[in-house]
């Protein structure tokens, strides 16, 4: 009922979306940190989306016109079908407004074998929307221009781990080794070298080069720098506007958000290229039911599929292509990486995990700072 006045506002407002924030009886230490990435995405995105961008419906806390239900014929059949409902009724001519004034809840998942799920089905269900309906709405005359690049570029951050990812494995592994053990000639813009021997050149090593031959080193340079920097703090930036207010917080949520991050781009990117092809699939995030809270293990048994075995090998083999190639920037995701079993298995909070879910982000700092020093 609090909703429904909206409507007289504006007859093109097809949808009322309320604000959402973390259920406080969930009670899990997953949840209670990484909750931040949807207060956040809430309180600073969403409001300027009335008048600057695409506002979405969440599927929950809102409210649908009747008209627009029967033209749509509701929820699409797609993974992420709230998604691709909002995007049909701006291209038939409606629009949807966010209010702060009603809040509801909404859980968070509650550990990281949900987070995955939820995870894998939002890049599949964007590349899925990209490759249906996203044409239609592109070349939609009655959408905005900048509501088209909002579009664009919030749904594309789900499937910015691909191209990333590409980028590392070429960049930073395939390249080098190639060069160093096939003699293959580099790009121009990579050719500055310096002789230096590795234990004299420790800001050398910590700048993202690698080894061509003995005593021979290419320098990434301060492009390769500020591409790493953007990736591993994009998500985060809003984050630092919390700092003020409460740091410890915002601290914990940034060093866990990183481990899940590079935890999952690999799963991420195989779920983008098997999209096209992939038949119907069921998401169940909520999962099992059944968890012994008293101990630090899962009473229903986690069974972990062949990929997480995948994982851990390219892992590995990130690991001991720093050795290889003098890169330390693959440290963070080479750890986060392996540790998937151990997420997978453990809860967040238990002795010794909590300390490696941290690892990469404190990694990724330090590695931040040795290189920034370089370029003074």
């Amino acid at each position: 009922k609090l909703l429904i006045p909206y409507f007289s506002l504006d007859e093109s407002i097809g949808f009322i979306q309320a604000h959402q924030q973390i259920n406080p009886n969930q009670g899990f230490i997953f949840s209670k940190y990484l909750h931040y990435q949807s207060d956040i995405h809430y309180k600073y995105f969403l409001p300027s989306k009335n008048k600057y961008g695409f506002v979405m419906f969440y599927g929950h806390g809102g409210i649908i016109r009747t008209d627009l239900w029967q033209k749509t014929g509701g929820f699409p059949d797609s993974l992420t079908e709230d998604f691709v409902f909002s995007s049909e009724a701006r291209r038939l001519g409606y629009r949807g407004i966010y209010v702060t004034d009603l809040v509801c809840y909404e859980d968070f998942p509650q550990d990281y074998r949900r987070y995955r799920i939820r995870s894998e089905r939002w890049a599949s269900g964007t590349a899925e929307y990209f490759l249906k309906w996203y044409p239609k709405l592109l070349f939609s005359k009655d959408v905005p221009w900048f509501e088209k690049i909002d579009i664009t570029l919030s749904a594309g951050r789900l499937l910015f781990g691909l191209p990333f990812a590409f980028f590392i494995f070429i960049l930073c592994v395939a390249l080098p080794l190639s060069t160093r053990y096939f003699n293959l000639p580099l790009p121009s813009y990579m050719s500055n070298t310096t002789s230096a021997p590795l234990y004299e050149s420790i800001p050398l090593y910590f700048s993202g080069s690698y080894s061509l031959v003995r005593h021979q080193y290419v320098n990434w340079g301060f492009g390769f720098f500020v591409l790493m920097v953007l990736y591993g703090f994009s998500d985060l930036a809003i984050a630092f506007v919390e700092w003020r207010k409460k740091p410890v917080t915002m601290l914990g949520y940034m060093s866990q958000y990183t481990m899940i991050s590079f935890s999952t781009i690999l799963l991420l990117c195989k779920t983008i290229l098997l999209s096209p092809f992939s038949k119907k699939k069921a998401f169940h995030v909520t999962g099992v039911k059944g968890h012994n809270l008293g101990n630090n293990t899962y009473k229903v048994p986690v069974k972990l599929d062949y990929f997480t075995i995948v994982e851990v090998l390219v892992g590995a083999v990130l690991l001991i292509s720093i050795i290889k190639t003098s890169n330390v920037w693959l440290a963070p995701i080479g750890i986060a990486l392996m540790a998937n079993p151990l997420l997978y298995k453990f809860r967040w909070e238990t002795p010794g995990v909590h300390i490696i879910v941290i690892l990469p982000f404190v990694l990724f700092l330090l590695i931040i700072l040795l290189v920034g020093l370089t370029f003074l």
